[in-house]
């Protein structure tokens, strides 16, 4: 029970650190402007969806 115990604490650890890293990455990614179509305004990658256009040779 102690040794579980001691497992789960120190995978909590590892967790914790893992993520502490990947926050900083991107914070310091963030601010040396890094991250893709950031001079855009798109940080983040928004996903724009379209309709295809009509063909007005079409015959309905």
């Amino acid at each position: 029970m102690h040794q579980q115990q001691l497992r789960n604490r120190i995978t909590g650890g590892i967790g914790l650190a893992v993520l502490a890293i990947l926050t900083a990455a991107l914070i310091y990614a963030f601010s040396q402007e890094l991250l893709p179509y950031q001079d855009d305004g798109d940080v983040f990658g928004t996903v724009y969806v379209s309709k295809p256009e009509e063909d007005s040779s079409a015959v309905s």
